[in-house]
């Protein structure tokens, strides 16, 4: 049986406390989905920082990186990766295919991590893409560290800055498309995840509401169901014609206006189960300030259909599986979340 170490806030209190609980019991307490999923979220699996005076939690500022320059140095040097091990990676983290850009212009290069794969498009200057393997190993507790930092990997014009969308200037947070909280197994792994080619403009009501939740929910499917394959990314469309926008029509975001603020963000969770059949459940969330409440309900409504993200955003997923086995996978659209285990 494996086990869970939870720890949370002491009310009235600065300090953590910390048990640990065999996953399948804790779980059975209470089957539903709230009461699993609760146990994966963020501030759960990762230790909370907090002021001791105030008993507030720490903001880092827009420059703030919690570990020495050198190590962050040495984090920095991890990428690029050699071209075996880019392919390695893509086999690994998109098994299946990367997503095909059918349109044309969007995906304009791909960044290559040893736990995840981005495709990023240098005119909107964020990440369009990000598909990544989770296993249920990979979903372990560790210490929240922020380094947001530019990528070095891409040309100077075609990056995104700590400026381009300041919380304190924009309102915006520096969203994760594969969060830090899936790559704990590994410090360098998890500071390379603060690389602006990882972020997206989020309202901060979006990211720690709805998106938050739905990242919670991936972790725990990837350790009921051992592993889960996860493609998450950004829509476009403020004409709400059901097509991706143009470059140009994006908004951007204060105060520089070069960072693109996406209308929407979808992800899709492929459980590839042993007896070689696909089960899958994907979403598409609106991109709000209003409508982001971060409950079980909103999820819920905002099920969707492989089909339906592919026509909003003109790729093709899934393109090395069986075209009938794709096709089929592509037109479900799951009634509700996935059961506790597979139902």
């Amino acid at each position: 049986m494996s086990i869970r170490i939870i720890c949370g806030l002491v009310a009235l209190s600065a300090l953590s406390a910390c048990i640990t609980v065999p996953v399948d019991e804790a779980a059975g307490l209470d089957d539903s989905f709230e009461a699993r999923v609760g146990l994966y979220d963020e501030d759960v699996l990762l230790e909370r920082r907090v002021d001791l005076a105030t008993g507030e939690a720490i903001i880092v500022g827009s420059n703030g990186c919690e570990v020495s320059d050198e190590l962050r140095d040495e984090f920095d040097a991890l990428v690029p990766l050699s071209d075996a091990a880019q392919q390695e990676s893509e086999t690994r983290h998109a098994k299946f295919g990367f997503p095909v850009d059918t349109i044309g212009g969007d995906i304009d290069v791909l960044l290559h991590h040893d736990r995840y794969v981005i495709g990023y498009n240098s005119q909107l200057r964020v990440p369009v893409v990000a598909s990544y393997f989770l296993r249920e190993e990979d979903v372990v507790k560790g210490e929240r560290k922020e380094c947001f930092r530019e990528d070095h990997r891409l040309e100077e014009a075609d990056r995104s800055r700590l400026i381009d969308y300041d919380f304190q200037l924009t309102g915006f947070d520096r969203g994760h498309l594969v969060p830090d909280a899936d790559l704990q197994t590994s410090e360098a792994d998890a500071i390379n995840s603060y690389f602006m080619s990882n972020m997206s403009p989020q309202h901060h009501s979006f990211n720690r509401g709805a998106w938050r939740l739905l990242e919670a929910a991936v972790r725990l499917w990837a350790d009921e169901r051992n592993d889960v394959h996860v493609i998450s990314g950004a829509i476009f469309d403020r004409d709400e014609d059901g097509e991706r926008d143009s470059e140009t029509d994006a908004q951007r975001a204060p105060p520089t206006r070069s960072v693109a603020v996406a209308t929407g963000f979808y992800k899709i969770v492929l459980d590839e189960q042993e007896d070689g059949n696909f089960d899958a459940i994907s979403f598409i969330l609106p991109h709000t300030f209003e409508s982001t409440a971060p409950n079980v309900d909103y999820i819920t409504e905002n099920i969707a259909s492989i089909d339906e993200i592919e026509a909003l955003t003109g790729y093709d997923f899934f393109v090395d599986l069986d075209d009938t086995v794709e096709g089929a996978l592509e037109q479900r659209k799951q009634d509700d979340l996935w059961c506790r285990r597979r139902c």
